[in-house]
């Protein structure tokens, strides 16, 4: 699967984009299957409309270096996406509840915004690079939890919503995101940028730099959010599996479940890569 992303981001933004829209379509389809479980039916033409056009549409205005135009568009089309979705759901005859305008807005959020952000990453200077260390720091955290909670786990971290999850898992997935997240940073040559020599929170930066390596402190509480963040995107999407009673999203990727079960610390901790991209790294 590495091999994989690392061909898929090599190739450009265009690919890439591409690859990540049909990753988005296949999960938003186990996601609907989970939906339609409990009784709730999202509206499928409009999602599959949204999920392009946030995906895609960051290739067309190509700005990556400017987060405002990316903050207005994404704000714009999720305006956009409400105020369709939301008459054309109650006006519906059969089924007029909120949980399927609910469902609708979600999918949207978790399959079009948010892995909207692999777009706009890929469109950065070093964007490349980026991708890359976001894909293989997330990998990190999953395997470390794995293997860590396969040795030593014995506490549940949250039985109710994932049985097989254990808190020793859950450290040694963050230790292992850390190690990777500073290990890459290091590799590639990225420095922290100027908003810790510059801004407000210089004076800060310089007293914790007068008696230890700030640096490394700042890189590593980064790398740690960054996997908590991944972690959490985890647990959101075996909560809704529970609730649909099923161990897996789907059977697509065979022992390792469904293309849900693979992409969903990804797609949810990607806009804390942005945001560490943009603003914290040169």
């Amino acid at each position: 699967m590495i091999a994989f992303a690392f061909c898929a981001v090599y190739f450009g933004p265009v690919f890439w984009a591409l690859v990540i829209l049909l990753f988005s379509i296949l999960a938003y389809q186990e996601f609907k299957a989970l939906c339609n479980n409990l009784g709730v039916f999202p509206q499928d033409s409009w999602i599959y409309f949204f999920v392009t056009v946030f995906i895609l549409a960051p290739l067309l205005i190509g700005n990556a270096h400017d987060t405002g135009i990316v903050y207005t568009f994404l704000l714009t089309t999720v305006i956009a996406a409400y105020v369709i979705i939301f008459p054309r759901i109650l006006l519906k005859k059969d089924y007029t509840r909120f949980e399927d305008l609910t469902a609708s807005l979600w999918a949207i959020f978790q399959f079009g915004l948010l892995p909207s952000f692999f777009t706009w990453i890929r469109l950065m200077d070093h964007g490349f690079e980026y991708t890359l260390l976001m894909v293989l720091v997330i990998s990190a955290n999953d395997v470390g939890s794995l293997l860590f909670g396969r040795l030593f786990g014995k506490t549940p971290l949250a039985p109710r919503i994932s049985p097989n999850k254990t808190v020793t898992g859950s450290l040694g997935g963050l230790f292992s995101a850390v190690l990777a997240f500073y290990g890459l940073i290091i590799y590639w040559g990225f420095d922290l940028s100027s908003v810790f020599a510059d801004s407000c929170i210089a004076p800060f930066y310089q007293a914790l730099d007068s008696f230890t390596n700030a640096k490394l402190v700042v890189l590593i509480v980064l790398g740690l959010l960054f996997a908590i963040v991944a972690q959490i995107g985890d647990l959101m999407v075996s909560a809704l599996k529970r609730a649909a009673g099923v161990k897996d999203s789907g059977t697509l990727l065979l022992s390792h479940g469904g293309i849900l079960d693979r992409i969903d610390s990804h797609f949810f901790a990607v806009w804390f890569a942005y945001f560490i991209f943009a603003y914290l790294l040169s």
